[in-house]
């Protein structure tokens, strides 16, 4: 099969290569219980992206991350701007100071500087939007968790969006009428509220107003999902706070499951286009009427 999958205690793991594995194996690759042949038949292929979803009352959103095309190539320059540096160091860039450019290195997934690469002139990620779900405004939420290192309660951020944020569709490759000149998909208007998380990319103005309220939420590389993701910090000890337990498990941070625990969020309603590369989760009660919220200043 030229996609394999394979589910593992609510994980997802998607690649691209030419792959006659069984799921079960693919799992002992990734937790490292693989015989010597068994991790041999991964040899060459692209890169292993792993995030999570929510799997209790939830479902999942289409055309995100495992939709990208996966490839790993020798040295990929980028054109980064001053202002957007620091992002892209933590996704992973690197300086080169004598040809005074950022790069992607030699083997790593491109996939996370999209919004970069596109600058290049990449002529098939243009013909794709530079992030994949769109609102005309968001909240930013705010909430508390505990933290798994020092067990102090911290206060964690995400994003909500409204009934009208929409996320971009992939048309069907298997479709008659697709074709590489056509268009890559279509916007969906999403009709119900859902909370981002395993955020991968950010437009600029939604990190400036990111920033102006909190520091802790920021790009940092997850070695259980082996990838660079936006992650809570815990305010105390500084810990990197994943997005599973806060955004799947019912009662985390962002998954309330009573008036009582939605009492206890903070919603910040931001009046500005929201733009994002990430993951959209849903559930059939969110309480939002039982939130605080809050006007942006």
């Amino acid at each position: 099969m030229s996609i394999g999958q394979a589910s593992e205690q609510g994980r997802i793991i998607t690649v691209e290569g030419n792959l006659k594995v069984q799921q079960g194996d693919m799992g002992a690759v990734l937790t490292g219980r693989a015989s010597p042949r068994m991790s041999a038949g991964f040899t060459g292929l692209g890169a292993a992206l792993l995030f999570f979803g929510r799997y209790t009352r939830a479902r999942r959103s289409q055309g995100r991350l495992t939709r990208l095309r996966k490839t790993r190539v020798a040295r990929v320059d980028l054109k980064v701007p001053f202002a957007e540096k620091d992002e892209a160091k933590a996704l992973g860039a690197r300086w080169d100071p004598q040809a005074k450019v950022w790069y992607v290195p030699e083997g790593n997934e491109t996939a996370p500087f999209a919004r970069w690469l596109r600058q290049q002139g990449d002529t098939e990620s243009a013909m794709e939007p530079e992030f994949r779900i769109r609102s005309p405004w968001y909240f930013l939420v705010e909430s508390s968790s505990k933290c798994w290192k020092c067990s102090s309660r911290t206060r964690v951020h995400a994003f909500m969006l409204p009934e009208d944020h929409e996320q971009f569709e992939y048309a069907d490759e298997d479709d008659e009428a697709f074709s590489l000149a056509s268009a890559r998909g279509c916007w969906m208007r999403q009709g119900e509220m859902g909370t981002v998380s395993n955020v991968y990319g950010l437009s600029p103005k939604v990190v400036t107003q990111l920033r102006s309220h909190t520091t802790r939420y920021r790009p940092a590389y997850s070695q259980q999902a082996g990838a660079t993701y936006y992650m809570n910090h815990c305010e105390h000890c500084g810990a990197k706070l994943g997005d599973f337990y806060m955004h799947s498990e019912p009662g985390g941070a962002f998954f309330p499951v009573s008036p009582a625990d939605a009492s206890k969020m903070i919603l910040l309603k931001v009046d500005a286009p929201f733009e994002v590369n990430g993951s959209v989760g849903y559930t059939s009660e969110n309480f939002v009427e039982f939130m605080q919220l809050r006007d942006s200043e």
